[in-house]
């Protein structure tokens, strides 16, 4: 039996069942119910109490898989139902342990998606723009409708659901930027710490540059006042690494600003 095909002829094989087991020269191959490119599975088809439909991973991989993710859809006929999915990793195989796990990964990604969309459209200010995102909304709610039919799941999806989304997002959105403000904070008193350590290991240097001076100043009276001046202090952080930088002999340690760098005086 043949199995080696051209490139063009792969997709319309699998689509229609007609080979089971094929492959072409540009890295694409059929095995079973799936599509292949390179060593990911693009695409399934699957059959649940007689009715079929295709399985579709429309991840981002490459330039050529997107190529290949293409004619595979386009040799899907047009009357049979058509299930996306995302953001799956590179070698993945589509196989969940259940046909309710399976739509449950779909119903999922496909709430996900009108998700966005709504936040898309919400802050959209052209008309156009809106309307594109509301339409592309309304195309993935409907998905997730069919796939809940489609797979037994019995998920109610509405308005209500996607907003519950969205206000989770924006709590998670705005805890991660908290987080971020606590790390940089965090990150910049330990390199105020490490600069002015340095520069205390190197007293002469100070004394004779008075740019180098200025900024450890800086830093230290941040510190002082306790004021998080994280912008000042990244910029005089900057200054004060790039003066250092040139450093080649190593002095004796001691405090050339008069400021002691202990525990109940911390620089940062």
């Amino acid at each position: 039996m043949k199995t080696f095909f051209k490139s063009s002829e792969l997709p319309h094989l699998w689509a229609h069942n007609l080979a089971q087991n094929a492959r072409c020269p540009s890295a694409e191959s059929i095995e079973g119910d799936s599509y292949i490119s390179y060593n990911t599975v693009i695409g399934r088809r699957y059959e649940h109490k007689g009715v079929r439909c295709f399985l579709a991973n429309v991840t981002s991989y490459s330039v050529t898989t997107s190529g290949h993710q293409s004619a595979m859809l386009r040799a899907i006929p047009s009357a049979t139902k058509v299930f996306r999915i995302g953001n799956l990793r590179m070698g993945e195989r589509m196989r969940w342990d259940s046909r309710k796990q399976t739509g449950m990964a779909f119903f999922d990604y496909a709430v996900s998606e009108a998700a966005e969309c709504a936040l898309k459209a919400a802050k959209a200010r052209k008309t156009d723009s809106k309307e594109f995102h509301q339409g592309q909304q309304a195309k993935w709610l409907e998905d997730a409708r069919d796939i809940s039919a489609f797979f037994g799941l019995r998920r109610k999806v509405d308005s209500a659901t996607i907003e519950r989304l969205n206000a989770a997002k924006v709590r998670a959105e705005k805890a991660a930027a908290k987080e971020e403000a606590r790390r940089q904070a965090e990150q910049e008193k330990q390199d105020a710490a490490y600069i002015v350590t340095a520069a205390n290991a190197y007293p002469e240097l100070v004394r004779q540059n008075g740019e180098l001076k200025e900024a450890l100043q800086e830093l230290l009276e941040d510190s002082e006042v306790h004021t998080p001046k994280h912008a000042a202090k990244s910029k005089a952080v900057m200054k004060a690494r790039a003066l250092l930088s040139s450093l080649k002999t190593q002095g004796s340690p001691k405090d050339v600003l008069g400021h002691a760098v202990t525990e109940t005086n911390p620089v940062g």
